[in-house]
């Protein structure tokens, strides 16, 4: 190792450098809405919004109150309705899907 830069401390400095762009935010999509619950908790019928389509597998949050309520994940689709199965949280019908 050169001891160059003990002489230097900003020889490794440039000051052209340019770091990556972060991310930029996206806005959630509404996809649907829950219309049913199955008895036993483990899966929803929900209705897609018009000219929406998801594919199996997707993953949706539940929004109530503008809060984050719950996790979905796409099994079945057969336009309009698909089911999903609830991964966390307690869905309630009328809440809105979204990815």
């Amino acid at each position: 190792m050169s001891l160059a830069w003990l002489s230097n401390p900003l020889a490794r400095f440039h000051p052209f450098t340019r770091k990556p762009l972060p991310p930029k935010a996206v806005a959630l999509l509404t996809v649907g809405a829950i219309r049913t619950i199955s008895n036993d908790g483990s899966y929803v019928i929900a209705e897609l919004e018009p000219g929406i389509m998801v594919t199996a597998g997707t993953s949706l949050l539940v929004t109530a109150n503008g809060e984050e309520t719950s996790h979905l994940k796409v099994a079945e689709i057969t336009p309009p309705y698909f089911v999903a199965e609830i991964e966390t949280g307690h869905p309630e019908p009328g809440e809105l899907l979204r990815q």
